[in-house]
């Protein structure tokens, strides 16, 4: 028997919904895969701010502020990997989680430096994205968790690939906008 390799379990776990089972880490590694995927994303964004960020929102937020999110967020997701690899909690997914903290550290993490750059070129969002699901991930599923309409609907529910499908259509072309 053939063993899954963790491309495919990563797109069976991107497939799948219900509850997400607790002890064997793989709540733990959602969360720092999300994190990874997210500080990945973000220091895309810092090396090319001209096309991945939205001039409206760059004049918005202090960048030293989103630093300090992104280096939290790495240390966050990179404890969380380290912990589930040393103690054999879904291996795959925390190695997953800790190759993207990785990669984002080694193209320079939260020190990116940003340059000057020419404005009035064409962009997406995705500085936008990035701050709206972390945001707002960190307030509704609070909410939902603490004041569940129904209780036993779990996060990641049926079609919840669809919500993120229209999620990241939505906030990526807000440039062509």
């Amino acid at each position: 028997m053939k063993t899954p390799k963790t491309i495919d379990k990563l797109n069976a776990l991107a497939h799948s919904h219900g509850p997400l089972p607790t002890g064997r880490g793989l709540s733990s590694g959602v969360v720092a895969l999300i994190l990874g995927i997210l500080c990945f994303l973000g220091v895309l964004a810092f090396h090319f701010p001209q096309y991945l960020s939205t001039p409206e929102l760059r004049k918005s937020y202090d960048v030293s502020t989103i630093r300090l999110i992104m280096y939290w967020a790495m240390v966050v997701a990179g404890g969380i990997s380290l912990y589930n690899i040393l103690f054999a909690r879904t291996r795959w997914l925390a190695a997953s989680a800790f190759f993207l903290v990785a990669a984002a550290a080694l193209l320079g993490g939260a020190k990116v430096p940003v340059n000057n750059f020419a404005d009035h070129t064409p962009y997406i969002g995705l500085d936008w994205f990035i701050l709206d699901l972390l945001g707002s991930s960190l307030i509704f599923v609070f909410i939902e968790k603490l004041f569940a309409l129904r209780r036993e609907q779990p996060v990641f529910r049926a079609e919840w690939q669809v919500d993120m499908q229209h999620f990241i259509v939505n906030h990526m072309i807000v440039g062509f906008v």
